[in-house]
């Protein structure tokens, strides 16, 4: 499935930006799966067995497969740690992550974010820069949207947490980012900040229900 292969979620944010054939470059997957790209992107076009997703590890696998750096995984959060370590920290220029507003949500366009990183793919740019300027536009646009969304709330605290902040990247950039913009930042210190809390909530959980 798709949290196994990186490359179907690259090959469903592609079609998300209107791009079913690889134009002028080879997309990396191909070689390996070119009978199975053809069967997902026919899913994709009737949306069979195809649910969206609001991962942000899902976005970081995509970015990933795209730039070659990894197809398939072998454990859970493999792809993004590649893309992370491939980075080329001497990078300062920083893609776009647009927010936009519809019927009182507002939403990362991580869409936008990823056709970046396809464009500048498609003209040779080093997967060290791209990665690099993915991690940034992250960091900015996730400030962006946090920032709004306190303003809007009349909130002034900020709490990171989910299986993303494992990546070293946003834990050391992210919360100083959103402290210059006045905001107080709450990270994780004795527990993990993955899927190991969402446990401890349900024996929590449990427990304050079983009490007599």
């Amino acid at each position: 499935g798709a949290a196994r292969e990186p490359w179907r979620v690259a090959r469903a944010h592609l079609h998300a930006l209107g791009i079913d054939e690889p134009h002028g470059k080879a997309w990396p997957w191909l070689e390996e799966y070119a009978g199975a790209d053809r069967i997902v992107g026919q899913m994709l076009a009737k949306r069979l067995n195809s649910p969206l997703s609001s991962s942000c590890g899902r976005l970081f696998d995509a970015v990933a497969a795209m730039l070659g750096v990894c197809q398939r995984i072998s454990y859970e959060g493999q792809a993004a740690i590649r893309l992370e370590a491939v980075q080329d920290k001497n990078e300062k220029y920083v893609y776009t992550c647009p927010i936009v507003e519809q019927d009182g949500l507002m939403e990362l366009q991580t869409t936008e974010l990823f056709a970046q990183v396809h464009a500048q793919w498609l003209e040779g740019e080093s997967v060290g820069r791209i990665s690099r300027r993915f991690h940034l536009g992250l960091v900015d646009g996730l400030t962006s949207w946090c920032v709004r969304l306190a303003e809007r709330n009349a909130c002034s605290t900020v709490a990171l947490s989910g299986g993303v902040m494992q990546n070293l990247t946003l834990a050391a950039e992210l919360p100083p980012a959103l402290a210059q913009q006045g905001l107080t930042v709450l990270t994780h210190n004795a527990l993990p900040p993955n899927d190991a809390c969402i446990s401890l909530g349900q024996a929590a959980y449990g427990r304050l229900t079983l009490q007599p």
